[in-house]
């Protein structure tokens, strides 16, 4: 008998060339993982940023609307008319010939009533023990 002699069938290794495309493809994906990530991150501050935003011009509207009505006090205290009322009202300031008359409050109301102080739950509970 004659023995055939066969060829043994040899394994491929991986060499470094077949292992370079799946290092690229893994690279590729961390990179974007990254990406991705940091650009969720700055959405994040750009939405918070926004309503920061909002709330500030708010802010601004109503502290100009306040800056008007003082702008206008103070126009109005410049005007003669009202120096007058003012003097008159809390100075009880009189022209010559006029009267000042001052209003006073009712008699029977100048004695205030002592103001019941109602006591809470916790204090009506130490008051019933004693404490």
């Amino acid at each position: 008998m004659i023995a055939k002699t066969r060829k043994k069938k040899t394994k491929i290794k991986p060499t470094a060339t077949s292992l370079m495309p799946l290092l690229f493809i893994a690279i590729f994906f961390l990179i974007g993982i990254i990406l991705f990530f940091s650009n969720w991150q700055l959405i994040k501050r750009h939405k918070e940023l926004l309503l920061k935003t909002g709330a500030l011009e708010k802010e601004i509207s109503f502290l100009e609307e306040k800056n008007d009505k003082l702008k206008d006090g103070i126009a109005s205290i410049v005007d003669e008319n009202y120096l007058e009322k003012e003097a008159r009202e809390k100075f009880q300031l009189a022209k010559p010939g006029e009267k000042v008359v001052v209003v006073l409050p009712p008699e029977n109301q100048t004695e205030q009533a002592p103001l019941i102080e109602e006591k809470s739950f916790l204090e009506k509970i130490l008051e019933s023990l004693g404490l």
